[in-house]
């Protein structure tokens, strides 16, 4: 009888046990650092400083729980907008814009859940150095990596080998993607943007908004993304250095 006991005894601590830890696990918040840039008697609108998550960029749905916390740490609010930032950019020269920016979740008082978009891929077309840790993510890649990209390859393959695009287009070219380039000093040399039709690539262009390059520099770059080239014999200026 003493035995059935004890036995029941520690059945019941086990149990209760469990069930305080599982309070405590609910109970545990996201740590998070959140910095107020403008407020109104409905409206909270500030910065969440982000950085990489065991290697890795911070996925949307964590991003929305940072949000979802926020809203539950201030309930006096009715509105929140909320930019969460990252350390995109190691340099650059004179961008006049934010070149932190990576999500913005925004939320009304008659929403029913956070509207979070990508901001990223609205970086200010300057003179500029990724962060090292940037190579390979957000479709951030090296030229020298990228090669070669022929027409017919399907665009699963693509994005299995360069990772997520930095942008779809838009409307009927919505298939269409783009990738922001680098040189091997990890500086932004222009865009890689690939035509997409019937789920595989029909054509492939090379462009830059910040650097002038001549005409057969582009085609040189342009054969060299397609494998006819090799990127030794590439004798351009840029792929070593913007700034100089």
């Amino acid at each position: 009888m003493k035995k059935i006991f004890i036995f029941f005894m520690f059945l019941f601590l086990l149990v209760a046990c469990g069930s305080e830890k599982e309070e405590i696990q609910k109970e545990k918040t996201i740590e998070y650092t959140f910095l107020p840039t403008d407020e109104t008697s409905v409206k909270l609108q500030g910065r969440v400083p982000l950085d990489f998550v065991n290697g890795e960029m911070p996925s949307t749905d964590y991003l929305k729980e940072i949000a979802t916390q926020i809203v539950e740490d201030n309930p006096k609010y009715e509105n929140f907008f909320i930019n969460f930032t990252f350390p995109f950019v190691e340099y650059h020269e004179k961008a006049s814009s934010d070149t932190s920016l990576y999500y913005l979740a925004s939320k009304l008082k008659e929403d029913s859940d956070f509207d979070i978009r990508p901001m990223y891929s609205n970086l200010e077309f300057t003179k500029l150095t990724f962060n090292e840790n940037m190579i390979g993510h957000l479709g951030i890649n090296k030229l020298s990596m990228i090669a070669p990209i022929t027409v017919g390859t399907p665009i699963k393959d693509i994005i299995a080998r360069l990772g997520t695009p930095t942008k779809m287009d838009d409307g009927e070219h919505k298939d269409n993607c783009m990738y922001y380039i680098v040189n091997d000093n990890r500086q932004m040399i222009g865009i890689l943007y690939l035509y997409v039709k019937d789920n595989q690539v029909s054509d492939v262009s090379f462009y830059s908004p910040i650097i002038q390059y001549s005409k057969s520099e582009l085609t040189d770059i342009k054969s060299y993304i397609m494998g006819s080239k090799k990127y030794e014999s590439l004798k351009i200026k840029e792929l070593t250095d913007i700034y100089n």
